[in-house]
């Protein structure tokens, strides 16, 4: 079973919703200590705990195309991995739009929100 590891993409190109506290797309939550986070076991928010990413429970995806290898974070929607959201950076990553094309053959359907910095 694959782990989080080295990477941390989550915590800043998914947008961190919790009580208080606000992280748009393409910032660090402030609560990411690269890797990990530092209220995971207390007070985890609900959007991080829902999340469900697609590298980790699809072995079948290469090593290389781990998120903070390939900028590229999967978000499988309704637990199942057939319906997966491509959160793309395309600000801090190249060949985004290739590797997006191989990764599409994990999906049967697929949702895009690319983050390019603004």
């Amino acid at each position: 079973m694959r782990t989080c590891g080295d990477c941390s993409e989550c915590c800043r190109l998914l947008a961190i919703q919790m009580e208080g506290y606000y992280t748009p797309q393409g910032y660090w939550c402030k609560y990411c200590t690269q890797p990990g986070c530092s209220i995971y076991n207390t007070s985890i928010p609900k959007s991080c705990k829902d999340y469900f990413c697609g590298w980790i429970q699809n072995e079948n995806i290469p090593d290389e195309y781990k998120p903070n290898l390939s900028g590229i974070v999967l978000e499988v929607l309704d637990n199942n991995p057939n319906t997966t959201k491509f959160w793309i950076d395309e600000k801090n990553f190249d060949n985004t739009y290739v590797v997006a094309k191989k990764l599409e053959q994990y999906t049967q359907r697929k949702y895009t929100k690319i983050y390019n910095g603004e």
